[in-house]
C-alpha cells in the first residue's frame, strides 16, 4: 500500500469514526427524550417536534439554564463514557480476534504446506532476536 492509499484509508476511517459518532449521539439525544416524555407524561413525537420548533428558534433544544439541560449534559457524559468503554472493549476483542485468526491461519497453512509449526515458531524467534542485535 502506497503512502496516498494509506493516507485515505485512514480518512476514510476518520470519516466512518465520525459518523458513527453522530449517530450514536443521535441515539443518546433520542433515548434521552424518550426518556424525558415518559417521565413528563407527554408523547414522545410532541415532545421531538417542541424541541425541534425550539432548536430552530433558539439555536438549541434546551434552555441552559434549565434542569433539562443539566439532565441532558449528565446524560449525554454517561453515555460517552459508555461508548468509549465499549470502543475499547471492541478494539481489545477485534484484536484478539484477528491474531487468532492469523494463528488458525498460518497453523493451516503450515499443515498444508507440511511444515512443523514448532520449527516454524523457532525460526520465527531466531530470526527477531538477530533483528533486535
Amino acid at each position: 500500500m502506497n503512502s496516498l492509499e494509506a493516507c485515505l484509508s485512514e480518512i476514510e476511517k476518520i470519516d466512518t469514526q465520525n459518523n458513527l459518532s453522530i449517530k450514536m449521539n443521535s441515539l443518546c439525544q433520542e433515548a434521552f427524550e424518550r426518556y424525558e416524555a415518559k417521565k413528563c407524561n407527554v408523547p414522545y413525537e410532541e415532545l421531538k417536534q417542541k424541541l425541534d420548533e425550539a432548536e430552530n428558534f433558539f439555536g438549541y433544544r434546551y434552555i441552559p439554564s434549565s434542569p433539562h439541560n443539566n439532565d441532558w449534559l449528565i446524560w449525554l457524559a454517561s453515555w460517552q463514557t459508555r461508548q468509549k468503554l465499549f470502543e475499547k472493549a471492541y478494539e481489545e476483542i477485534d484484536c484478539k480476534i484477528s491474531t487468532d485468526s492469523q494463528l488458525v491461519t498460518n497453523s493451516c497453512a503450515d499443515e498444508f504446506l507440511g511444515v512443523d509449526a514448532n520449527e516454524t515458531a523457532e525460526f520465527i524467534k531466531k530470526i527477531m532476536l538477530s533483528e533486535e542485535e
